[in-house]
């Protein structure tokens, strides 16, 4: 699947603001790597069994319909993205700069515990990153560029967290044990092959970012109780030569591709619905389904 040029915009973005602050901090010319960060590469999708048990006298979905039903009030209370944001709150007051290595930390009700780790590295020849600097979003039209300036960006991180007491919304309730994991990767690399201004230097990109999120609760209504297993992953990504730096930034198509699936169980942990994710309209629904979906502005894309 091929979309325009909003992603790269974004990763041009992040890979320019990022690049600016670390050189502007005095980073010089080489590599940022403060320590204390370090992320794994596994990622664990949780198996039906290892899930909380339904509690003693509820009443766990038989039939998809109900499924449905109890997936409706789980959208409806905003429960699941509560949880993820308590979990992304505590990272976010935890953190110390772009590197960090956090272990079992709890938020200040003690309903969620968070471990977490990031490592961003940025390398760049001298000033490169402000000549591309798209941030105030204004083209600087007149940047010179020179034949082998680069800019190389990489990020990894990491977020696991689990449910420690029951948390409710309404008439919904997430049991305690349940989990959110989160996996981020971001790879960039920019260099010029032919110099100029910006209309009229080329160059040459490669970058990547992938991004996935698996959760596996039980969950409780008063329409019936089900576990469900989400694991959703997006790629973007992208491979251009001998393109103007400006359409380098604003011009550039990238490959879409997502996979995953949801899962809902119900009563003696029998598969009731699954949504196979395969292009982006089945991510947005999965993410729907569990009522992550909603931020400020809308659905997470």
């Amino acid at each position: 699947m091929k979309k325009q040029s909003a992603f790269l915009s974004a990763a041009l973005m992040v890979l320019t603001i990022a690049l600016t602050a670390f050189f502007a901090a005095g980073c010089g010319g080489g590599d940022d790597d403060s320590g204390g960060g370090g992320t794994s590469s596994s990622v664990t999708v949780p198996k039906v069994g290892d899930l909380p048990a339904f509690p003693a006298g509820v009443n766990p979905a038989e039939t998809e319909a109900a499924a449905d039903s109890i997936l409706a009030e789980l959208e409806q209370s905003g429960l699941y993205r509560d949880v993820y944001d308590r979990m992304q709150e505590v990272v976010r007051d935890s953190r110390s700069g772009n590197n960090y290595n956090l272990k079992d930390l709890e938020d200040d009700s003690n309903t969620v515990k968070v471990n977490a780790s990031s490592k961003i590295t940025a390398k760049q020849s001298e000033g490169f990153a402000e000549k591309l600097d798209i941030e105030d979003g204004q083209v600087h039209y007149g940047a010179s560029f020179n034949t082998n300036e680069y800019a190389r960006y990489s990020m990894e991180s990491k977020m696991k967290g689990k449910v420690m007491t029951d948390i409710t919304s309404g008439n919904v309730t997430i049991a305690a044990g349940s989990t959110i994991e989160e996996q981020t990767s971001v790879s960039q690399d920019i260099s010029v092959t032919k110099a100029g201004t910006i209309m009229e230097a080329k160059g040459k990109e490669n970058a990547s970012m992938k991004s996935q999120q698996i959760s596996g609760f039980t969950l409780t209504t008063p329409l019936g109780d089900v576990k469900i297993i989400s694991d959703l992953t997006r790629i973007r990504s992208h491979s251009v030569s001998n393109i103007t730096i400006f359409d380098l930034i604003y011009n550039t198509e990238i490959n879409e591709n997502y996979t995953g699936s949801l899962k809902v169980y119900g009563k003696d942990n029998a598969l009731l619905k699954t949504v196979t994710v395969t292009d982006y309209a089945t991510y947005q629904q999965a993410q729907k389904l569990i009522g992550y979906h909603y931020s400020s502005g809308g659905y997470d894309d």
